[in-house]
């Protein structure tokens, strides 16, 4: 595949991908683009209509987790983080804006209501990823205390269970792959 091995042209390129003081990707986009990874977003929305990442977002595969309905859309205006954090997974290598680490990925989104009550939205999403996604984005905390240190309680019943199922029988039994980001409280015992 030609493209494989041409480099991206996008304008605004995201230097930390190729930087050798970031990520540095080096010369990975010669042998992979992210074709036929199905990659879900659980944040705040994907603004399905955004240059870059129109022609990889499947509104098939994404889901409202307030609902459990199909959906995954940005609510109000500021839900601009899920849409961000989709560009770095998945922007389209098509000459606008950026490109992304998986450029040839399909999005999903799965809307993430930050307001609400998480344990609920949680199991949707991880039911969720276990039938359909391959890899699982999560750029996100949990403010009423630490989502892992009470993993045990009964409040996290049910999404450890679901957890626990997309690991293991996700990816037609390889699991899903669960990315967590580090956060942004690690001062204050996020982990």
């Amino acid at each position: 595949d030609p493209e494989l091995a041409a480099p991206p042209t996008d304008p605004l390129s995201q230097w930390h991908l190729i930087s050798p003081t970031g990520i540095n990707l080096g010369n990975v986009w010669e042998d992979y683009t992210g074709s036929g990874v199905r990659v879900g977003c659980f944040d705040s929305g994907i603004d399905a209509t955004h240059p870059d990442l129109d022609g990889n977002y499947s509104s098939s595969l994404s889901i409202d987790t307030r609902t459990g309905l199909p959906g995954g859309l940005p609510i109000t205006a500021n839900d601009k983080h899920g849409t961000a954090v989709a560009g770095v997974i998945a922007a389209e290598k098509n000459d606008v804006g950026v490109v992304g680490v998986a450029y040839h990925a399909t999005l999903a989104s799965l809307y993430l209501d930050y307001a609400a009550d998480g344990p609920p939205q949680q199991t949707i999403a991880w039911q969720h990823a276990a039938a359909n996604l391959d890899v699982v984005n999560n750029s996100w905390g949990y403010s009423g205390g630490f989502f892992f240190d009470n993993f045990a309680s009964a409040t996290f019943a049910a999404p450890a269970a679901a957890l626990h199922d997309a690991i293991q029988s996700g990816r037609s039994g390889l699991g899903t792959v669960i990315v967590f980001s580090a956060g942004n409280d690690r001062v204050s015992g996020q982990d």
